[in-house]
């Protein structure tokens, strides 16, 4: 979250498994899912995108899953 605010970052997307799916979804993102479940190379896939603001954080950290300055600038640029 940190890197995409600093690096201008405002919508991320993603293909996953349907059960992730929900879970990402659930992790007080501002997200919707982007259309149904669909079979891709046999596998059930569900795509997703997540918006990113100056609210983020506090959305995620109200769920558990955020905490500011977790991980070290050098690493988060590597």
């Amino acid at each position: 979250v940190d890197h995409c605010l600093e690096g201008g970052v405002s919508l991320l997307t993603g293909l996953v498994r349907p059960d992730f799916r929900d879970v990402v979804l659930e992790m007080g993102w501002r997200g919707r899912a982007l259309g149904p479940v669909r079979s891709v190379g046999g596998m059930a896939l569900g795509a997703f995108a997540v918006e990113i603001d100056d609210e983020t954080p506090a959305l995620l950290a109200a769920t558990g899953i955020y905490t500011a300055g977790l991980a070290p600038r050098a690493l988060v640029a590597a």
